[in-house]
């Protein structure tokens, strides 16, 4: 597994199976926060993924698996990153490549609201 990403209560791994070599992204999520039990909030997470699949532009959850500490959740593996790290990187992107982006965006909310779904936390390191 190597690191993708690092966040406030979760770490996210790039991980392949070894079975048939897939890569996917292991979202490892502490089930403690400040000392609180946040266990349903990331199922809830779960049960989100599990509601949108399948869709093109919602990451595919592959499996869940449980420690006492913590909720791995196995995700599809998106291999050219977020936005924020192609920002990070200094790299400028074409204006084609920025319609792009907005446009699959907006296309994985419709898809949320079809669902009556809100996404209330929409940033460029989540795009």
């Amino acid at each position: 597994m190597t690191e993708r990403s690092r966040g406030l209560f979760a770490n996210v791994l790039r991980c392949r199976s070894r079975e048939t070599g897939q890569q996917f992204a292991a979202k490892f999520s502490s089930r403690a926060r400040y000392g609180e039990d946040c266990s349903a909030e990331i199922y809830h997470e779960i049960a989100l993924l599990s509601l949108c699949a399948p869709s093109p532009r919602i990451v595919g959850l592959h499996d869940v698996f449980e420690t006492p500490s913590e909720i791995i959740i196995v995700m599809e593996f998106a291999p050219g990153g977020d936005l924020q790290t192609i920002i990070d990187d200094n790299l400028v992107p074409f204006e084609s490549d920025v319609v792009k982006f907005v446009r699959q965006l907006v296309e994985g909310l419709v898809y949320l609201h079809e669902r009556k779904i809100a996404h209330l936390d929409i940033k460029v390191c989540a795009m």
